[in-house]
């Protein structure tokens, strides 16, 4: 997965893992290693034994905060 992955980009990842997870062909295993999910709606998302080690959440003052820094 790229750094900045196209919303159809996306949208295609997501396809082949749902046929992985239903052990369909053409199928492939999401792999997020070193993805940049800034600011993802991942409401809905089912994370589920996710490994989320060294993840940190920021407060809305910090995103506030580097918006205006012009960090993203």
């Amino acid at each position: 997965m790229s750094e900045k992955s196209t919303e159809a980009e996306l949208v295609v990842i997501e396809q082949k893992h749902l046929r992985w997870l239903c052990n369909e062909e053409g199928g492939e295993r999401t792999d997020l290693r070193g993805a940049h999910l800034r600011r993802a709606d991942l409401r809905g998302t089912d994370l589920t034994e996710a490994n989320l080690n060294g993840a940190r959440t920021e407060t809305e003052e910090e995103a506030q905060n580097e918006a205006r820094n012009g960090r993203d």
